[in-house]
């Protein structure tokens, strides 16, 4: 997204978003659309500060690559999810669009991540996500930088390819959270 003019210094925005209540999205704060609706809404708040124009776009300083994966069962859920590292460097915060394609889905699922302790999570998490990975499900990833000044960057010109976990009992270990090593494609 990119707005429309250009946002005025020391002023708080909102952007609303509405979703049918089956999407199943709660990864951003949701609220109701009016006092006793059954509408659901996301809502984004943000205070553009006084800095000079960030011109530049978010630099990528190495491909984004799976670090941890992990299938767990808890009393809460599940985890189900495969961490990315995050090399990019920018001037501002960085929101992350990834696109993720697999065979057994039809449509791409598109989603926009906030890095989180210096990398990029697609999956599941206990109680919610933005992704499900079938068993050692093979996945492609594109991951595109978007600063807050609306500068865009992609991270590789090619889907990056690599694997969802591997459930307990259906790999070769009976351990649930590995270290990945690189998804190599064979010919």
């Amino acid at each position: 997204m990119q707005p429309a003019r250009p946002l005025l210094p020391d002023t708080t925005y909102q952007l609303r978003t509405s979703l049918p209540s089956s999407a199943g999205y709660s990864l951003f704060r949701m609220q109701r659309a009016q006092a006793g609706s059954k509408q659901l809404v996301i809502v984004h708040r943000w205070r553009v500060s006084s800095t000079l124009p960030d011109t530049q776009a978010p630099r990528w300083t190495a491909t984004p690559t799976p670090v941890r994966q992990e299938y767990s069962e808890n009393s809460e859920g599940i985890n189900n999810y495969v961490l990315f590292s995050f090399p990019v460097q920018d001037a501002s915060p960085v929101l992350v669009r990834v696109t993720i394609r697999s065979a057994r889905l039809k449509a791409p699922v598109i989603s926009y991540l906030t890095p989180w302790q210096n990398q990029l999570g697609i999956g599941w998490f206990t109680c919610d996500g933005n992704f499900t990975f079938g068993p050692d499900e093979a996945c492609t990833a594109t991951f595109e930088a978007l600063d807050a000044a609306s500068n865009r960057s992609q991270a590789t010109g090619r889907p990056i390819p690599f694997r969802g976990p591997t459930r307990p009992g259906q790999g070769p270990t009976e351990t649930s959270t590995r270290e990945v090593e690189p998804f190599v494609t064979r010919r």
